[in-house]
């Protein structure tokens, strides 16, 4: 390994190419095409909306403009989420992240390495963190996850080049970007150095009483450093120290990994034991992911899931058409109090406990959001609301298969944790309430199944599904809590990707075809929706009518169906198979409604099974009793008209709140009359949300709407046309940079050599000295972020005044890191040992 890699975070950024002609990281990424740019940053975008700048562009100044023109897009308030952003490389596998550690450790920054070399330092951390063999990569598969992290930006070289590199050979020659390192330091908090974040030996099951056992003493120290970034310095670490001292201790135990003489690391494991998350086991995994089979019908696990995905679908429909006419007024902080739910449940007769799950579910799939309600709730000021998003409008009128698509791609995107929140003066869906750790785990959920249930097989067990979540996605892994996985495996069953069939959890189909397109990220809607088709049965064409004046659905209904047994009918339990009870109530409400006693019953002998001749008398004679209690003759003063064209749209208006006071009443399935004036009652009607075209004394109505917000963007749909509009503008922008930065670098180096041919040229006017501690503090910063050279002047640890010029590598408050431009070494200088900084 290079014996620099500890102190190696970033590249000198000269864009101009090095002497032995390998490109830097900009004249790389320059050298690719605007389609290849573009698609990487809508890959990193869609996997990481955070941080994403951050994976391609580090600190050079030629991509800055790249950085600002992607990062100006809006985005969600910082805190808004329950926990921190997105780690910077989330997206990777653990053999990824691996190879990225070996090619730290190979200071693959300013020093091209080989795949042979790679893969030879991952056989060196393999051996030290005791990884088994069957879970080490083949050299197939090093070259395999090399290939992959060129297409994410992460390794470059003049052999490879996006959009799809070739597979590189033993002898490729490769860099990292300069932004990197910094990542994969030895004393990093995070888990990027993940093989040795798994060097600890003490089974998983076991780990837990070990930590609890220690001595008091050793366990406080734990705790201090879990809470101080996990890195801890004492002289008890030198060698011939007593070993009994409670960091030597521990070091020998494998709960500290010891980096040097005065340095130990509280190691990975017992990080996510102390952090509260699933932790990974000795050694880790790091083969690459198994290719997914192909999904094969699970007859009992599709059909448990799809009912209860029906269920749920039914459910949300309710309670949207009921906040549709009733919005939820908000809290001043913007969430939903406990009075305003248990208002809801009380109207909709049911549990709070149950309409806040409901809610939840809304949320999740986007179908609720706040804002300023249109049209604004009769009888109700112009304010902000939590009422249905425009989503769920469409929500409510989609096919079976569309409305589940709209609810698994809504969850799998949904932010909202509520589990994440101490605070018992939280309310729900206020701010902070969110998270981007699950809605990474959400994601990333599917693709832990990578294979489907074959003959009910169970599923993995949980110790199982979490290794696979640290091989496929430790980024994701190194922030999940127990908590958060049993809250998201709950949500999977009662979504229809899991099923419970007696003591076994098994996956459905729609697991499989949500995991497609989220990988493929491409109308997610339609294509989900096209592959639930094939999952969801059959209509069913007949109906069992029964004498007691029920009517059962043995299956799922044609939407038309459904709309028209609820018109005569009332609900009284619903799902995949439905029951519904007909009353002469009921059939009165329909009848006013326009529909005739001939329409009913035409309907039910044509769905009867068996046919007409099975439809009960008593059902008839209760459907003919109720259309003659209805055709008196009526006579009255009638002073304006109201039309629709769709005899629901007015079954809608005569629904609305407050509709009695404008004496309204039906004479045709689309007409409507009033005694009152035409103006008084069309303004009630606008004020209703209801639109209106005017024409003499006869009001035509387009359509009721029901109070709605507009849908929330969410990370992962924002819209496409408006990510590649960014997108080329970024790329535009970063050519110019990287243009103009050449151009400058090209001065620079001219300079830098007038310097060396005559001292009495190095003071031009361009040229700018500084003295002052804060001065030159401020130009290290600087040159460090636009990775430009700057000549410094300081006393060497032999106290000798000397100058060199650097290209700044890493701050530190009590340590520079730098690489002389001139020699190629690198080396530390202390703040205080500087005199002069010229830039």
């Amino acid at each position: 390994m290079h014996p620099n890699s500890a102190n190696s975070t970033t590249e000198g950024a000269s864009t101009v190419p090095a002497p032995n002609g390998f490109p830097s990281y900009g004249d790389w990424l320059f050298a690719q095409t605007d389609e290849s740019l573009a698609d990487l940053l809508t890959r990193l975008l869609t996997s990481n909306p955070t941080t994403f700048v951050e994976n391609l562009t580090g600190n050079s100044a030629a991509l800055d403009s790249l950085s600002e023109a992607v990062t100006s897009k809006p985005k969600h308030h910082a805190d808004a989420y329950g926990d921190a952003p997105d780690p910077a490389l989330i997206h990777l596998t653990a053999l990824e992240l691996a190879v990225c550690h070996a090619a730290c450790e190979l200071d693959a920054v300013h020093h091209p390495c080989t795949v042979a070399e790679i893969k030879e330092t991952l056989t060196e951390l393999f051996d030290i963190a005791n990884t088994p063999t069957p879970n080490r990569p083949t050299d197939h598969d090093v070259r395999a996850a090399i290939q992959s992290l060129c297409t994410w930006g992460l390794v470059f070289g003049p052999d490879l080049s996006l959009p799809a590199p070739a597979v590189p050979g033993a002898d490729t020659k490769l860099k990292v970007p300069p932004h990197l390192p910094q990542m994969f330091e030895p004393s990093t908090e995070q888990l990027w150095r993940l093989v040795d974040s798994t060097r600890c030996p003490i089974p998983t099951a076991k780990l837990p009483a070990v930590i609890d056992e220690l001595p008091p003493r050793q366990r406080r120290l734990l705790s201090t450093l879990a809470a101080g970034g996990g890195v801890g310095h004492s002289t008890s670490l030198h060698e011939g120290a007593d070993p009994s001292k409670p960091l030597p201790t521990l070091v020998r135990h494998g709960i500290l990994d010891q980096l040097d003489d005065t340095t130990a690391r509280l190691t990975g494991r017992v990080q996510q034991l102390l952090h509260g998350t699933i932790i990974t086991d000795p050694g880790g995994h790091f083969t690459p992911i198994a290719n997914e089979g192909e999904a094969i019908a699970s007859s009992r696990a599709d059909d448990a899931g799809t009912a209860q995905a029906i269920q749920l679908i039914q459910d949300l429909s309710h309670l949207i058409e009921d906040l549709g006419t009733n919005p939820i007024i908000p809290l001043s902080s913007g969430g939903i109090g406990t009075r305003e739910i248990n208002k809801v449940a009380r109207r909709r007769d049911e549990s709070a406990e149950r309409t806040l799950h409901l809610l939840t579910w809304l949320i999740h799939a986007n179908l609720l959001g706040h804002g300023r309600a249109t049209p604004t709730p009769a009888g109700q000021p112009a304010r902000d609301y939590w009422a249905p998003t425009e989503l769920a409008l469409d929500f409510l009128e989609a096919s079976p298969a569309t409305a589940w698509a709209i609810l698994l791609v809504g969850w799998a995107n949904s932010a909202y944790a509520p589990w994440f929140v101490d605070d018992p003066a939280v309310r729900p869906f206020e701010s902070g309430t969110a998270s981007h750790a699950a809605r990474g785990l959400r994601r990333i959920f599917p693709s832990l199944f990578t294979h489907s249930a074959i003959d009910d097989a169970p599923t993995p067990e949980p110790s199982e599904l979490h290794r696979e979540l640290w091989r496929v996605r430790p980024g994701e892994a190194w922030r999940t809590t127990p908590t958060a996985w049993d809250a998201v495996w709950e949500e999977a069953k009662e979504v229809g990707v899991l099923a419970s069939l007696r003591r076994d959890t098994v996956p459905t189909r729609a697991m499989s075809a949500l995991r497609d397109v989220l990988n493929n990220n491409m109308d997610p809607v339609a294509n989900l929706a096209e592959a639930l088709s094939e999952i969801l049965p059959a209509p069913v064409e007949e109906l069992i009518v029964q004498a007691d004046h029920t009517i059962m659905a043995p299956g799922l209904l044609r939407p038309a169906d459904q709309t028209m047994l609820a018109r005569f009918c009332e609900q009284e339990s619903g799902g995949m198979a439905s029951v519904w009870r007909m009353s002469k109530e009921s059939v009165e409400r329909a009848l006013r409604a326009g529909l005739s006693a001939e329409d009913i019953e035409q309907f039910l002998d044509d769905r009867a099974l068996g046919g007409a001749d099975n439809v009960p008398q008593a059902l008839r004679y209760m459907l003919h009793d109720a259309e003659r209690s209805l055709s008196q003759a009526t006579a009255g003063v009638a002073q304006m008209y109201l039309s629709v064209t769709d005899p629901a749209a007015l079954d809608r208006i005569l629904a609305l709140p407050d509709i009695d006071g404008l004496r309204l009443r039906r004479i045709a399935p689309t007409v409507a009359v009033s005694a009152a004036q035409l103006s008084f009652v069309t303004d009630r009607l606008e004020a209703m949300g209801v639109q209106l075209r005017l024409e003499g004394g006869r009001a035509h109505a387009d359509a009721p709407v029901l109070s709605r917000v507009a849908t929330p963007t969410r990370e992962g749909l924002q819209s496409a046309d408006a990510d590649e509009s960014v997108i080329a503008g970024a790329i535009e922008g970063f050519r110019r940079s990287h243009e103009h930065a050449v151009d400058l670098m090209s001065g620079s180096m001219k300079d830098v050599a007038s310097v060396s041919a005559d001292p009495a040229e190095s003071q031009r006017d361009r040229a700018r000295v500084v003295h002052s501690a804060e001065e030159m503090m401020a130009a290290i910063s600087r040159a460090y972020s636009s990775g430009t050279i700057v000549r410094i002047s300081y006393v060497n640890h032999e106290g000798k005044q000397t100058s060199d010029q650097v290209s700044i590598v890493m701050i530190r408050p009590s340590t520079i890191a730098v690489v002389s431009e001139i020699s190629g070494e690198s080396f530390t200088v202390q703040p205080h040992r500087l005199s002069s900084v010229e830039y």
